[in-house]
């Protein structure tokens, strides 16, 4: 009865954390995952801590930024930064990247967002997001801000994190081919979650056409006491 008992447990374990031990390692499962669904729920959003003010900063030529390093861009966007440096005396542009996206440039209409990257490793939902009328940005919301971790205690934790676990990969069909794969962390200040994300991308044969397929994925919140029970 006791042995029974051991096997439910165990089983138990790779139920809640989705993944099975390889050779002393946790195989995290590869499944096939929508990742263009929005994730936040209404708690999730609600925790979040968002201060939005109306401002008036013009003279500033906008191009669309994928994704850089602020650092590389602070000449050119020196207004914004000492408007935030007066808010935020700490801030630091070596830390933060730009996203900028001119969606309608004819109109100079956009947004503008910097976000918070820890040691150039861990994203971050700690961001500053601007909006671009007619080529001046007349509002600014700082999300997040206030928030503190340790940042090495994160690191470690990735780093642990790297050592116990594998990625399970896909075994491609004859109508598939390897594309790239992308791993990233990100962490959440308001809800306290680290989150591993791997997507795979792979180009799918379907007759006379080659499309790209993205759907296969694995999610595994990292900080927490399951990992090392498993």
């Amino acid at each position: 009865m006791k042995k029974k008992w051991i096997i439910v447990i165990l089983l138990l374990v790779v139920l809640l954390t989705g993944c099975t031990s390889n050779e002393d390692k946790i195989t995290l499962k590869l499944q096939r995952f929508d990742f263009n669904l929005d994730r936040e729920d209404s708690e999730y959003e609600n925790s979040m801590v968002i201060k939005s003010e109306n401002i008036n900063i013009s003279g500033i030529s906008f191009i669309n930024i994928d994704n850089g390093n602020l650092l590389n861009y602070q000449d050119k966007y020196i207004k914004v930064i000492d408007y935030i440096k007066k808010k935020y005396p700490n801030f630091d542009t070596s830390k933060w990247s730009i996203m900028v996206n001119m969606f309608s440039v004819n109109d100079g209409n956009g947004i503008i967002k910097f976000n918070y990257q820890i040691k150039d490793v861990i994203d971050t939902n700690k961001s500053i997001l601007m909006s671009i009328t007619n080529n001046v940005i007349n509002k600014i919301s700082f999300i997040n801000m206030d928030f503190l971790t340790d940042e090495d205690e994160l690191i470690e934790l990735i780093n642990d994190f790297k050592n116990k676990t594998i990625q399970e990969k896909k075994e491609f069909n004859d109508n598939e081919e390897f594309l790239k794969e992308d791993i990233t962390y990100t962490y959440h200040y308001n809800t306290d979650e680290l989150i591993y994300t791997y997507q795979l991308y792979f180009y799918q044969q379907h007759g006379e056409d080659k499309v790209i397929n993205n759907e296969y994925g694995t999610e595994y919140l990292i900080n927490q006491k399951k990992m090392s029970a498993a």
